[in-house]
């Protein structure tokens, strides 16, 4: 389920034009093929290494109490639903699919 949402994710936000606009001027399927695998490669780690360094700062900070650990997962969590609610509105209220900021 998670790679579902994660692709249609993808498909829909600015990465996809980052991804398929060089590989159709490419002028070359195998061209176009290996710049998409090396996007979506660079893409992943990318994601991947930001994950492996949030998940250490956590660790590092929550180490010391539980109490710690409780308001930075709850902070994180106030954090993320501020910012997608924000992200709604400002998409439903600009009238348009993108955002300009």
């Amino acid at each position: 389920l998670a790679i579902f949402f994660g692709a249609a994710q993808g498909v829909a936000g600015p990465g996809a034009v980052l991804g398929v606009l060089p590989a159709l001027s490419s002028g070359s399927f195998l061209r176009a093929g290996m710049y998409l695998l090396a996007f979506c490669g660079a893409s992943t780690v990318a994601m991947a290494l930001l994950a492996a360094m949030w998940g250490e700062l956590s660790a590092r900070i929550t180490a010391s109490s539980v109490r710690t650990e409780l308001f930075f997962a709850a902070g994180s969590a106030i954090v993320s639903v501020a910012v997608g609610t924000a992200w709604i509105i400002l998409l439903t209220t600009s009238g348009s699919s993108t955002l300009e900021l």
